[in-house]
């Protein structure tokens, strides 16, 4: 099963210009929980990147930035500085918030994402369903250019 969608492609340089879609997956929100208990533990909101780095697996950290379209659970305050808006991450735990699972990103900086498919936590898929056979991350274009050329 192929998510891919022919994108638009800026007619000058060539580059893209439509949305391309970043999924929450189980393991953005295994990584959202073990920040979320380290944070209770310590009684902060607020962290380092480097504070709570040793809490996830490569990809967790690289991805963890994705969660901050999530719903109100993350937020960044600067660079590598983050929080959590602790009572909506406990509403999610506990199955009664709805967050965007699907984030379309835009290639053209300052350009808002457009959040879609809000799912409680019992919703969130796992990272194989957007796989395909060869085990490759399928990239997901919404066919629609960000500006008008």
């Amino acid at each position: 099963m192929s998510h891919e969608r022919p994108r638009e492609c800026c007619p000058t340089c060539n580059r893209s210009i439509s949305r391309y879609a970043r999924q929450i997956d189980k393991q953005h929100v295994k990584s959202l929980w073990h920040v979320y208990k380290w944070c209770k533990q310590k009684g902060v909101h607020e962290f380092q990147l480097k504070e709570v780095k040793h809490l996830f697996s490569q990809q967790g950290y690289t991805k963890f930035a994705y969660l901050v379209h999530g719903g109100g659970l993350l937020y960044r305050t600067e660079q590598a500085h983050y929080g959590l808006n602790l009572e909506r991450c406990q509403e999610f735990f506990n199955d009664k918030l709805e967050i965007p699972t699907k984030v379309w990103k835009s290639p053209i900086k300052d350009v808002a994402p457009v959040l879609d498919e809000y799912r409680t936590l019992s919703g969130i898929p796992d990272i194989q369903e957007f796989l395909d056979e060869k085990g490759m991350y399928q990239v997901e274009y919404l066919n629609q250019p960000v500006v008008e050329i």
